[in-house]
Parts: C-alpha cells; sequence; structure tokens
C-alpha cells in the first residue's frame, strides 16, 4: 500500500451544513426503509418462533432454565438476558419494528462513534453510520439484527463499554474505567462470545500511545470482568457437564479454521445475494444463476434503488471530505482484521458449528458484528485512495463499486426477507 499523500484534500463540493443535512435525510430514510420492508418479518427463525410462543402463552423462565441445565450457560437466566426475550411480549407489529430499527440504529450510531473518535476525523465516522445502513444485506440464516433481542443489548452494551473505556484513557477517570467494565460483563451475561473482544480494550490503550505495561494495567475493570464472569461459567459448565453440541468443545483445528473462515466470509456484504444456499441438502452450485440475480433485481423497487444512489451520494462526499488517510497504517488494517475474527472464534471451535459449517448456514447470529468490523476495514482502505491528490480512475472504480454494493444490498434484501415472510410469517 503506498504511503498517503501529503498534500490537502481537494475543495469539498457542499458546504459543511448541507451535507450534515443529507446525512441526516439519508439516515432518516434508511431508517424509515429498514422499518417498513422488516416490519412483516416479525418471525426470522425458529428461535423467534419459540420465544414468540413462549412469552406470549409460555413460560419462558422455565423454558431458560431448562437450556441453562442443558447448554451449560448460566447466563441464560440472568435478567441482562432475559431483558431481551420480554420484546415478544409486544404484540403489536409496528411496536417491534420500532424497537427493532431503534436497536439497529444505536447500534450502528456506536459503532461509528467510535471509529470517529478512533480516527479523530468525523467524516469517516459518518461515512461508516451511512455504509452500516446502505450495505446491510439480511440474510435467511440465524441473525442478530431481525432477531434475538438480547444480543442487541449485549453489542449495545459492549460498544459502550469500548467508547468508556477510551474516555478513561484519555481523561484518566476511574469512574469510566470501572462503569466500562460493569457494561463488558453485561454484554458477556448475553452470550459468551463477546469475551473474545476483550483484547480490543487492550489494542484502544496501545492505540492511546499506552506503553504495554500501562496498557495491561488499564485493564483492570474489564479483566476482572472477564475473570469473574469464566470462573463462574466454568464452574456451571463442569457442574452441568452439558452435552449440546453448541458448547462442546471440537479439538479438530482444520475443522475450526474451516468454520471461522466460513463464517467470516459470509458476513462480507453482497455475499447473501449470491450465495446459493439449496436448503435443506447443501448441495449443487455455490452461487445463483445470473437468471435467478437478473429476476431478483427486476423484483426490487425503483424507490430503493433510489435510495441506494442517495447513500451512495453522502457516503462519498464524506468521504472525499476526509482527512484520516495519513492515519490508516498497516498495524491499523492489520488490527482492524483481527476484531472481524473476534466474534465467531468460540464457535468455530464447537462440534455443532463446525457441522453447520458445511450445511451453508452462515453467516450465524454473530455474523453482525463481522459486517461491522468489515466495514471499517474496507472504508480505512478506501480512504487511503479517495482523499488528496488519488487518481481520478481509482476513484471512479471506488465510487462504482460502493454505489454497486448499496444497491446490492436492496436487491438482497427484497428476495430474503420475501424467503422469511413465506417460511414464518405466512
Amino acid at each position: 500500500m503506498p504511503p498517503a499523500p501529503a498534500s490537502a484534500a481537494p475543495v469539498p463540493p457542499v458546504s459543511s451544513a448541507l451535507l450534515r443535512l443529507l446525512t441526516w435525510l439519508v439516515v432518516i430514510w434508511s431508517a424509515a426503509q429498514f422499518l417498513a420492508v422488516t416490519m412483516p418479518v416479525r418471525l426470522a427463525n425458529v428461535d423467534d418462533v419459540i420465544s414468540q410462543i413462549l412469552a406470549t402463552s409460555g413460560d419462558p423462565i422455565a423454558y431458560g432454565l431448562h437450556h441453562a441445565d442443558s447448554e451449560a450457560r448460566f447466563y441464560l437466566l440472568t435478567p441482562v438476558y432475559l431483558a431481551g426475550g420480554h420484546l415478544y411480549e409486544i404484540t403489536d407489529a409496528f411496536t417491534f419494528s420500532l424497537i427493532r430499527t431503534a436497536a439497529l440504529l444505536l447500534q450502528v450510531v456506536l459503532c461509528a462513534a467510535l471509529v470517529r473518535r478512533l480516527m479523530r476525523d468525523s467524516a469517516v465516522g459518518s461515512a461508516l453510520v451511512v455504509a452500516l445502513l446502505a450495505a446491510l444485506h439480511l440474510p435467511t440464516t440465524h441473525y442478530a439484527v431481525l432477531s434475538y433481542p438480547d444480543k442487541w443489548i449485549g453489542f449495545s452494551a459492549l460498544l459502550g463499554g469500548l467508547h468508556l473505556h477510551l474516555s478513561y484513557l484519555r481523561r484518566g477517570r476511574a469512574a469510566a474505567a470501572a462503569v466500562a467494565g460493569i457494561l463488558f460483563l453485561a454484554a458477556c451475561l448475553t452470550s459468551e462470545a463477546f469475551l473474545c473482544y476483550l483484547p480490543v480494550f487492550l489494542g484502544l490503550a496501545r492505540h492511546e500511545g499506552r506503553t504495554w505495561p500501562k496498557a495491561w494495567r488499564s485493564l483492570l475493570a474489564p479483566a476482572t470482568a472477564a475473570m469473574g464472569y469464566t470462573a463462574v461459567y466454568v464452574f456451571f459448565a463442569l457442574w452441568q457437564k452439558s452435552e449440546y453440541g453448541g458448547t462442546s468443545f471440537s479439538p479438530d483445528i482444520l475443522e475450526a479454521l474451516n468454520c471461522l473462515f466460513r463464517q467470516t466470509a459470509a458476513a462480507f456484504p453482497g455475499f447473501e445475494l449470491a450465495i446459493n444456499r439449496t436448503y435443506p441438502d447443501a448441495v449443487g452450485s455455490w452461487h445463483k444463476s445470473a437468471a435467478a440475480l437478473g429476476q431478483a433485481a427486476a423484483a426490487t423497487a425503483w424507490h430503493a434503488y433510489l435510495l441506494a444512489a442517495a447513500q451512495a451520494a453522502v457516503f462519498l462526499l464524506h468521504l472525499v471530505r476526509s482527512r484520516a488517510a495519513a492515519a490508516v497504517t498497516w498495524p491499523l488494517l492489520a488490527c482492524t482484521f483481527a476484531v472481524c475474527l473476534l466474534p465467531n472464534l468460540m464457535i468455530s471451535v464447537t462440534v455443532k458449528y463446525q457441522i453447520w459449517s458445511w450445511h451453508r448456514t452462515w453467516p450465524y447470529l454473530y455474523g453482525f458484528y463481522v459486517y461491522a468490523s468489515l466495514l471499517a476495514l474496507l472504508i480505512f482502505a478506501t480512504v487511503r485512495y479517495f482523499s488528496g491528490r488519488a487518481n481520478p480512475t481509482l476513484r471512479l472504480v471506488l465510487a462504482g463499486a460502493w454505489s454497486l454494493l448499496f444497491a446490492s444490498a436492496k436487491v438482497s434484501n427484497t428476495a430474503s426477507l420475501g424467503l422469511l415472510r413465506s417460511w414464518y410469517n405466512s
């Protein structure tokens, strides 16, 4: 990768005030479109169906106790985890979809704001907000956007904890560090997968210029939360001796790498449009035919393409204004890529999900967190070539690629949401 240009970026084509207005309009439009197209999909998988039945006519506590025992996961009975299940008690489709949309926006804004603070560049943060909404390809698998409200709480808590840890590193306030540890614990109480994000707290300290000894000392709060959680988790698991495949360790390294690769690659925006899942046997061509893609594109509403064009325009306007090219270094790119691997580390060493990886059932639940990191990685790489006196031809290619990616999300979601409506909501 060539060094970043030292010259100043060209004069932006629109004023800051106008771009802020356009960004707000596009974000509101994107949220409204998400709410409208996902509202008919109240249930997106079997877990949703079970949760809905339990919340309205069953006993969710008894169900949680059963699964805490059978899966050896103590957190399935904690208030943080159960809080997400209470959302299924909401019977009004609009209200449920509105909460789901608000949860998505909260996670998107927290993620983008963290990137903005790290890069000290508001243009990159704003571009990430637009991109996360514009390039979201909703799969027909288990995914923590349409489903799993407890994970909405968990990821928001994790991001909030990272924000407060960054504030502690910059201002030295012990209260911020303590609350960061509490939020990290809250995230882990919705899924053990969030434990894998502990190194990110260390990475923030190194990014802020801490020496290794000081960086390790800064981990006191989140590391204490992680150790306490792990101790209880392991004790409960040893006591229960579960045979559940989703928590049963598999020592097969090759299968673990295969699972990790497939789960991570499947989170790449555009994958859902191309993959040919062929339920339930997972045989045949890996990709959809050109005819199938053409039919999906023709079935997509014209106003969806109009939204994609607006999203691309605002996104590219932010990239033109970015001054972060010099901050995009190889270590930053390598660390961001490493973060992409974290969400699926735990499931990649379990029997159940190694088997699932051979049946095209990816991305799994944690794919959304991979997607967020992948988008940040792609934006960092794009900024290197898009700002300053970048090659005009390369700029045009990058602009076209991002625009196509945003449009493909609309085509993909039209198809996948149609399937989910017919499978679980008819």
